[in-house]
């Protein structure tokens, strides 16, 4: 559409028209195409400028089909192509001059009401019908590739109960996987026509013959049985070195095609994407880049019509070679379990040689993750507290334990559509009383996890208390706690012992209005982010006004319910000092037994993790070092990175020149004992003894 300059500059309103064909932005810049002209007046400058960042165009292209518009036009060199590399989330301008004056433009996104921004069509992938069918048929269902691998993948079998017999296969035992085999071979593990539906996502693609698959499924799906199967289109390379494909729906179409004994349902592709390039290699191609359009995966399901002729579709490999290369997927996984089969499969009639459940394979887990398991004991029961749709310990995946939240499931996933997948079944809702109040059970768990919990509390000493009595005597609290220096919390004073004794003594059950207040008034961003991993308050900016402050701190006065905040902010190291004077003050039992950090510059720097015991030895540093310590961990933050190196170097001359000064004290030590001794010999009465002196004066003397 064209665009009218607004009234900013000194070029009359009318006097400068533009149209963008298109433009896309990422994170390292800004692109525009299109063309601009003033009417009968020149165009002798143009550029696309944002805060100080600033691009010229150089040349204008021809743009005959202008004429079509403004026939008047002098010239058709009016066409041009810009691209700004700039900071993104800034405003962008395009400001042109003319012999008659200059104008600037805003260049915006599109309006939400404008057509091309129109939700994008649903698509239906053929999950439903597939749930559907299988449970009307009460059949046997298998799920390749059963095992959850991240926080984007679930369990699938709670979709089929309870009318379905599901069995997950994986080249990998795992919690939820029943059969673990290479799917190459999926005729080895079940009987011919005895699978109702075989289903798999994302899976394809880390199997070497993928027509195999297909033929190993016409073997064992029952004649009039469904297959559903999801790959990706267009996907980073992952769990390398068995990341052999992409497919489209037309490959998909050829895989379970009617020549392959099947007969395709439904059949597409679906979420959309912007093939992305970076900007080192858009040289001459910067048009195109991200702008052409694509898909992120495809979908198929099929019905199976008949049955597969053996030998029909011939294995390229040596079946042990196959093997060999299966089981080493993924480069740094563990490898297959040597019994392919358990009990879970063999209820279902399909399998035979049942073997144990399989074990949970830690090789998928987030390096968080692994971190915070490697500070207690996962296989005990525990209790996880808040997980809400994160949880670090879910059941789904095979561990036992219990849950509180401040709302039970449903509520929780209302609230957090996005990702109301990852919610599980709340055990306990907390209503306003204290954790132990709630569960009202003691020595019953193994460990107690909380991930930014603690900071939420209002009487902290009592909820380590509360803790300690639900667990048993020699049971672990593991927390994740936010680093205030590094968050929304940067501005605010860190926390006292004083005041985790006043709110215990007060048996504080709401944030105080101060608290309220100073969440408010010291809330702060960095670049817009409210977390950040570089540990300087540069660009820091606070986030509410005053006024806005003031108004939570009056509400407060008037609401006599609980109302969440940050009550509380630590550093590490004053972290480690409040729980090493609440243990000598006879408040609370546990002290640390184990304390974790993230290094500056690297992922969940916003947070440290602490495990706290009653069996943990007392914490030998001593109280002014801690203190010393964490003053020093908020000085680091009034440094810049150009001013930390300077004030390395010069603590590093200063080291030097002590050193230097302790040398040159100890060399006039050394003077002072040689001049004693020399005095000694000088008035010494023996010939032999003096003679070297003797000399040495005759020489200097």
């Amino acid at each position: 559409m064209f665009a009218e300059a607004p009234h900013r500059g000194t070029l009359a309103r009318g006097k400068f028209v533009h149209l963008i064909d298109y433009m896309w932005c990422d994170r390292h810049g800004v692109f525009l195409k299109g063309w601009a002209h003033a009417h009968e007046q020149p165009i002798t400058a143009m550029s696309l400028c944002s805060g100080d960042f600033q691009a010229q165009v150089t040349e204008f292209e021809d743009r005959p089909d202008v004429l079509n518009f403004y026939p008047h036009l002098p010239s058709t060199k009016c066409g041009f192509a810009v691209y700004l590399a700039c900071s993104p989330f800034r405003p962008v301008r395009l400001v042109a001059e003319t012999p008659a004056g200059w104008t600037e433009v805003d260049i915006t996104a599109l309006p939400a009401e404008h057509p091309l921004n129109a939700p994008l069509p649903t698509v239906d992938n053929g999950m439903a019908d597939f749930i559907n069918e299988m449970k009307r048929v009460n059949g046997t269902v298998v799920e390749i590739g059963a095992r959850v691998v991240g926080p984007a993948s679930s369990l699938q079998a709670p979709l089929f109960k309870p009318e379905c017999k599901f069995i997950g296969v994986d080249i990998h035992a795992a919690p939820g996987v029943d059969v673990v085999a290479d799917a190459h071979f999926l005729g080895d593990h079940f009987e011919p026509g005895s699978i109702d539906g075989i289903m798999s996502f994302a899976v394809m693609e880390h199997l070497a013959c993928p027509w195999l698959l297909a033929a190993e499924i016409n073997k064992v799906l029952k004649v009039g049985g469904l297959t559903l199967h999801s790959l990706p289109q267009a996907f980073p390379i992952h769990e390398t070195p068995n990341d052999f494909w992409r497919a489209s729906d037309e490959a998909l179409k050829v895989l379970f095609s009617p020549e392959m004994g099947f007969e395709i349902l439904k059949v597409g592709m679906c979420t959309p994407l912007r093939m992305y390039v970076h900007p080192d290699f858009r040289e001459g191609a910067m048009h195109q880049f991200p702008l052409f359009d694509g898909m992120a995966s495809s979908f198929v399901l099929a019905r199976k019509t008949f049955d597969l002729p053996g030998g029909a579709v011939a294995w390229p490999l040596q079946k042990s070679q196959s093997i060999k290369h299966s089981q080493a997927y993924p480069a740094h996984g563990s490898e297959a379990a040597a019994n392919p089969k358990s009990d879970a499969a063999a209820s279902n009639g399909v399998v035979s040689e049942p073997s144990k459940p399989a074990p949970r394979p830690e090789w998928v887990m987030p390096e968080r993750t692994k971190l915070l398991l490697s500070m207690f004991d996962a296989s005990g029961f525990g209790l996880e507290v808040g997980p809400s749709y994160n949880p670090l310990l879910p059941k789904s995946r095979g561990f036992n334990v219990e849950t509180i939240d401040h709302a039970d499931a449903a509520t929780l996933r209302e609230k957090y559509k996005d990702n109301a997948s990852q919610i599980e079944e709340v055990d306990y809702v907390s209503d306003g009383r204290s954790i132990l109040e709630t569960i009202g059970k003691k020595k019953r768990y193994d460990f107690i996890y909380a991930s930014h919990v603690i900071e939420h509390v209002t009487d902290i000493v009592r909820f380590i208390q509360d803790c300690e009595t639900l667990l048993k005597p020699d049971g672990r609290l593991v927390l994740a706690v936010p680093d205030k220096r590094f968050c929304f919390d940067a501005l605010r004073p860190l926390s006292t012992v004083g005041q985790a004794l006043q709110s215990y003594f007060e048996e504080r059950k709401r944030h105080s209005p101060a608290v309220l207040f100073d969440q408010a008034f010291y809330a702060c961003c960095k670049a817009q982010q409210t977390v950040w991993i570089e540990p300087t308050l540069d660009d820091v900016a606070l986030m509410l006004s005053e006024e806005t402050a003031k108004d939570h701190f009056d509400k407060s006065q008037k609401n006599p319910n609980y109302q969440d905040a940050h009550g509380w902010q630590f550093t590490p190291t004053s972290f480690r000092y409040l729980v090493k004077k609440l243990r000598s003050l006879g408040y609370i039992k546990s002290g640390e037994m184990e304390f974790h950090t993230n290094p500056a510059g690297k992922p969940n720097l916003h947070e440290f993790y602490i495990t706290l015991s009653k069996s943990a030895p007392v914490l030998t540093t001593s109280d002014v070092d801690l203190i010393k310590q964490a003053e020093q961990e908020l000085r680091g933050l009034f440094v810049s990175p150009q001013e930390m190196v300077t004030r390395s170097q010069v603590e590093a001359l200063e080291r030097d020149a002590q050193a230097a000064r302790q040398q040159i004290e100890n060399a006039n030590r050394q003077i002072q004992l040689l001049t004693v001794r020399n005095d000694a010999l000088l008035h010494s009465t023996s010939w032999k003894v003096t003679a070297p002196l003797r000399y040495i004066r005759s020489v200097f003397l």
